[in-house]
């Protein structure tokens, strides 16, 4: 007997190894459901009633006409696909043919001269042939696949070279938000149940990443799961006239390679693009990016917002990198146009243009189906030149900043009352000059005598202007902060107790916390050091 597990690897089916014979051997099929002749044979073994495997899985079995019975009843429970019976003609007991019938398990009569040994090494070999020609041919085709998609070929080229083979095949690649991002050969049929095609893929496949079905027209719709890490990124759904075989599910296979190789490609795109993005919006951010040198790098980067743009600033779950933050973004909103989407610390910065559509809903939409918490967006008002893109981040960071950090939510920076007014002061040269004027003096006095005047100012306003709190705040007693107010009022000339100066103090307070620490640091470097 030849040791099965010799032959343990994909080979071909039952219907091509029965076909292709050579001329001392005669394989008469007696009974086969369609399902067996398709089925894989790994490998054949002679049987013997005397034998103890379990599992007998993708065998087919070589028997007498006198062990016949007993290797159907062993296939049936150890999951062999196949008996041949070895016999002088083609005729087999009726028994034999009824107890094949009953078990579903496919029956052929082989006349040869060959031993049982020696027929099953012969087809042993083919079938282990079999499977070397496929894993060439599997090889050729992804180097022609990997070759296609850096000559950007795109998902609808990868569909067409792998599902070559398979003219009668339909495809379409579905994003994880339902748009189609690939075809292959769309009848008018697909065309028009596009929607229904995405529902079906999406209900056959749950949780998992393979699934089939057979419809009531008889076609046949197989659903594929494409994943970066654990995350689905792209939905696979192929439609046949026909029942899917193994060579067709290997094809799929194929296709579904070919579109995690394009999803790698895009990615490190966006890395290399996300490099020259994110000095560019550190730039705004510090206000050392020149007007001019703003606008060549948006041509540069492609984006042009005919309608006006706006920014999103997403503060990202702790659990995730800003790097996974900007993928998915970037998958979410790039139906609109091409968003330039970077990082800077913590905060991802998208930057849309303005087509009406509810981008940012989308975007949330995006984190939660994915299952993330603690996603906060912020929304800036919609802005129409290069000018004001600094604002346009500020206000988007602060409305980011003022949701709960532990639930999901959007805020749109015009619905924020106060900060809402403060948001695009805070990027203009004139607030800088502003409070440079007006805390500049308290800054430099704390650096060089750590007189700590200016925490004592926005204590004091953020207590309300009341002496108490202030004091309890600041750890003081309330006889030393008022003297550190008079120290405030000497050297500013202004005294912040004084209910004409109270409005000109607290806007200044306002916009020192809203500014940020990257604010600060261009304030700072517009005061004289002694």
């Amino acid at each position: 007997m030849i040791p099965g597990s010799a032959f343990h690897a994909t080979g071909t089916n039952l219907r091509a190894l029965w076909q292709t014979q050579p001329a001392m051997i005669t394989t008469t099929v007696l009974w086969a459901p369609i399902h067996r002749l398709n089925a894989s044979i790994a490998w054949v073994t002679v049987w013997s009633p005397n034998q103890n495997d379990s599992d007998l899985s993708g065998h087919l079995l070589l028997a007498t006409p006198e062990t016949a019975l007993s290797a159907i009843d062993s296939a049936a429970e150890s999951g062999a696909v196949a008996i041949a019976v070895l016999a002088a003609d083609a005729d087999v007991d009726p028994n034999v043919l009824a107890a094949a019938g009953q078990e579903k398990i496919a029956l052929a009569s082989v006349t040869t001269a060959l031993t049982p040994a020696r027929l099953a090494r012969q087809w042993c070999t083919q079938l282990v042939q079999a499977r070397d020609r496929r894993a060439d041919e599997a090889l050729d085709l992804h180097e022609q696949l990997a070759r296609a998609l850096l000559a950007n070929a795109g998902i609808s080229g990868a569909l067409r070279l792998a599902l070559r083979p398979l003219p009668e095949v339909e495809a379409v690649a579905f994003s994880y938000f339902g748009e189609i991002v690939g075809t292959r050969q769309p009848s008018a049929r697909i065309v028009t149940e596009v929607g229904n095609l995405f529902t079906t893929a999406k209900r056959l496949l749950g949780d998992r990443d393979w699934a089939e079905e057979t419809q009531d027209d008889g076609t046949t719709i197989t659903a594929a799961t494409v994943r970066v890490w654990r995350n689905p990124e792209v939905f696979l759904a192929f439609r046949s006239t026909r029942a899917a075989t193994d060579r067709d599910r290997l094809a799929f296979r194929h296709c579904t390679l070919a579109v995690l190789l394009e999803l790698g490609r895009q990615q490190t795109l966006r890395r290399a693009r996300r490099a020259s993005v994110e000095p560019f919006l550190r730039g705004l951010d510090e206000g050392s990016l020149s007007l001019s040198d703003a606008r060549n790098q948006l041509q540069n980067l492609g984006f042009q917002a005919v309608e006006g743009y706006r920014m999103l600033c997403l503060n990202a779950p702790v659990e995730l990198t800003t790097g996974q933050v900007c993928s998915l973004a970037e998958d979410a909103l790039e139906t609109s146009g091409t968003p330039i989407v970077g990082s800077i610390d913590e905060h991802v910065y998208c930057l849309i243009e303005e087509s009406g559509a509810d981008q940012a809903q989308r975007l949330l939409d995006a984190c939660v189906g994915r299952g993330f918490t603690g996603v906060r967006i912020g929304v800036s008002r919609v802005k129409s030149d290069a000018v004001n893109l600094r604002a346009a981040m500020r206000e988007a960071n602060i409305a980011a900043s003022q949701q709960s950090p532990t639930q999901n939510g959007i805020q749109r920076v015009e619905d924020l009352g106060i900060q809402s007014m403060l948001a695009p002061l805070l990027s203009s040269d004139a607030t800088t000059s502003f409070l440079a004027g007006l805390l500049g003096p308290l800054i430099e006095r704390d650096s060089a005598e750590d007189t700590r005047l200016l925490e004592t100012l926005v204590a004091y306003f953020n207590a309300g202007c009341h002496p108490g709190p202030t004091a309890l705040t600041l750890n003081l007693h309330r006889h030393s902060l008022g003297n550190r107010l008079d120290r405030i009022e000497a050297l500013l000339g202004m005294d912040p107790r004084n209910p004409q100066h109270m409005l000109t103090f607290s806007l200044a307070v306002e916009l020192w916390k809203e500014l940020g620490d990257s604010g600060r640091r261009v304030l700072n470097g517009t005061v004289t050091r002694p």
